[in-house]
């Protein structure tokens, strides 16, 4: 799986892909310039990332969404806003939040005062499914 943390600043995502085994330790989980989005992560099944990405670049149209794809794709907008996409239609996240198989222990960190990046590196010692090099981006303009 996959654990994605957001602390209100910083979105960050693990770079490990799991399904029995560990596969490897550097898989692309975050995409920068996704179609109207500055970054775009994903968790889910990787076998529906590349349909997911596309769905987005082409304008996110919740009629659009793939019936079977399995993944929740966290988008931010040039506002600075986050948007979880699941089925199709956005939701708004709000700090701190986080998603994937680490999410309670990242959200437990972070609500201690851990930062996303932090939270993550936590998430990693203790989620067998999250692991590998922790990607991050800094959310510059904030949404009001």
């Amino acid at each position: 799986m996959t654990t994605i943390a957001y602390d209100g600043k910083t979105l960050c995502i693990d770079s490990q892909t799991t399904t029995e085994v560990i596969h490897t330790r550097t898989t692309k989980k975050m995409w920068l310039d996704v179609g109207d989005f500055p970054c775009v992560a994903m968790c889910g099944n990787s076998a529906d990332w590349a349909p997911a990405l596309q769905w987005l670049r082409d304008g996110a149209k919740p009629n659009e969404w793939g019936s079977c794809w399995d993944v929740a794709a966290w988008a931010v907008t040039k506002s600075g806003k986050v948007e979880r996409y699941v089925r199709g239609h956005p939701e708004s996240v709000t700090s701190p939040d986080s998603d994937g198989s680490g999410a309670e222990i990242a959200l437990g960190a972070m609500a201690a005062g851990a930062t996303a990046r932090q939270a993550m590196k936590i998430a990693r010692g203790y989620d067998l499914y999250t692991g590998g090099k922790i990607r991050a981006y800094k959310i510059l303009a904030q949404p009001k």
